[in-house]
């Protein structure tokens, strides 16, 4: 787990959040050219009885055109 992911792992356990790291899984889809297969990962999966939070966790330390921001959508 990369070290910002840790950093957000953390803040949700904080939220009462179950935490497991990275979940991957493709996607087959019927192009014109045939069939496809195009893998995704979310990076974090946390959930509780009334939530559920699918992370994908970007870090952009140093970079001074990204202000600092952290977003929880519950489903």
């Amino acid at each position: 787990m990369e070290a910002f992911e840790s950093f957000v792992a953390l803040a949700l356990e904080t939220e009462g959040l179950v935490v497991s790291e990275a979940l991957r899984f493709d996607i087959p889809r019927q192009t014109t050219s045939g069939l496809q297969t195009h893998g995704y990962e979310v990076d974090l999966v946390g959930a509780r009885q009334d939530l559920l939070v699918l992370a994908s966790v970007k870090s952009y330390f140093g970079c001074s055109y990204v202000k600092a921001g952290l977003l929880f959508a519950g489903l």
